[in-house]
């Protein structure tokens, strides 16, 4: 839904943005695996010690702040008969902060994706040129 759309009628997409926020609620404890863990999977046991010995190292960066978990969702800002609302895809949480970029930008590619789906099921015109990789910045 490109913003700015549709502003013959009642409805239309003001702003399309995508926002990180903090993941309030993260879950670390896949870290927190022992080397039995990973040996009941059939790893050796040298390999298990060691990928436990850096998930305790991530686990010890993590509680010293020096990376954190966040969310990304897209978001829409729609003015309807004169009333601004937001409508928000669902969202990806539990996501490393210090993750690569492109990483990132998938994540945010599917949740614009997920948002224009929505906002073409609340009756918003889909334009020819829809939301992606090209145009997103965040």
């Amino acid at each position: 839904m490109e913003p700015g759309g549709d502003r013959d009628g009642d409805k239309f997409v003001e702003e399309v943005s995508v926002v990180t926020l903090p993941d309030e609620s993260p879950d670390v404890s896949y870290l927190e695996r022992t080397p039995e863990f990973y040996m009941a999977d059939g790893i050796g046991r040298e390999d298990a010690e060691r990928y436990a010995a850096q998930n305790k190292k991530r686990l010890e960066a993590f509680y010293d702040a020096e990376w954190g978990m966040i969310g990304i969702r897209a978001e829409a800002s729609v003015v309807v008969k004169d009333v601004i609302q937001k409508i928000r895809s669902g969202g990806l949480w539990g996501i490393e902060s210090d993750s690569d970029e492109r990483h990132k930008r998938g994540v945010a590619n599917e949740e614009l994706g997920q948002l224009d789906d929505m906002l073409g099921e609340l009756g918003f015109k889909k334009k020819a040129m829809g939301l992606n990789e090209a145009n997103l910045f965040f």
